[in-house]
């Protein structure tokens, strides 16, 4: 068992900002969404958004890892573990430096309440499962002729894996809490609440040593990357509302949740290597 309790990390923030107000938003269709949102005039009225770098983000993980590693008889050895997670924290990244760009979405969605982020990491995974091992056909090392040539050399390795998927938020397109900052809005509440798919591979490398003349040795190498071509989903659609600025409304996004992006399809490779 793990557990790892992280105080003081590192993150950026805009600090120029006012005290905000909850704020009822209407949702088109019908309801409406509290946000709090701030006021347009900032504390500093001659500067617009003004960061500083802070060490007051928090990170919490615990973990269990159980492993078996198991030797067989006629040279197989095989490996099997677990691994059971979860990390909580209050958006640390120290590598928001470049406001006004991609770094935005990296900024905690209130700046004003940490606490109000505080959910799984984005690199939150609860469940891992590995099955790896090698076998080397020990058995026809005794053999002669043909059959030693035919039959020895071989072996066969492999890494199975199958993971829980990592989590993802509820977007909001445009300045919902009127910070500023158009990149890191969220649905309040909803940060890290969703999860994609659960992701399964299987790699597999089979290799033939033939013996040459000398210290020489040719190895003929077969490798399989996703052999079973799983689709393993990476990357969805997270826009769940657009806010119309103009109009004060949410607009409902469809497809919240579609696949937009996957890990490699199949992939399949031959090699000969030359050992001395």
């Amino acid at each position: 068992m793990l557990h790892v309790s992280a105080r003081h990390l590192q993150r950026s923030r805009d600090f120029n900002i006012g005290t905000p107000v909850p704020t009822a938003i209407p949702i088109q269709g019908g309801g409406s969404l509290v946000v709090d949102q701030f006021p347009t005039t900032r504390p500093f009225t001659n500067f617009d958004r003004i960061i500083r770098f802070e060490s007051t983000a928090k990170s919490d993980y615990n973990g269990l890892t159980l492993a078996l590693r198991r030797p067989y008889r006629d040279g197989l050895l095989a490996n099997f573990a677990y691994s059971l997670g979860k990390v909580t924290d209050t958006v640390p990244d120290a590598t928001a430096v470049v406001p006004a760009s991609s770094d935005d979405a990296k900024f905690p969605s209130n700046p004003a309440n940490f606490n109000a982020d505080k959910a799984p990491g984005i690199n939150d995974q609860r469940h891992r499962f590995v099955f790896s091992g090698v076998w080397d056909l020990l058995r026809f090392r005794g053999e002669s002729g043909w059959r030693k040539g035919l039959l020895d050399g071989w072996s066969l390795s492999w890494i199975a894996t199958a993971a829980s998927g990592q989590p993802f938020s509820e977007a909001v397109t445009n300045d919902l809490n009127r910070d500023g900052n158009r990149r890191n809005d969220i649905v309040p509440g909803s940060r890290d609440a969703h999860r994609l798919p659960w992701s399964y591979n299987l790699d597999l490398r089979v290799a033939k040593r033939v013996p040459l003349a000398g210290r020489f040795d040719l190895v003929l190498i077969g490798e399989a990357f996703n052999l079973f071509d799983h689709d393993n989903i990476n990357a969805v659609r997270t826009g769940f509302y657009t806010y119309d600025v103009a109009h004060n409304i949410l607009i409902p996004q469809a497809g919240f949740g579609t696949a937009t992006g996957a890990t490699d399809n199949r992939i399949l490779q031959l090699a000969v290597k030359l050992e001395f």
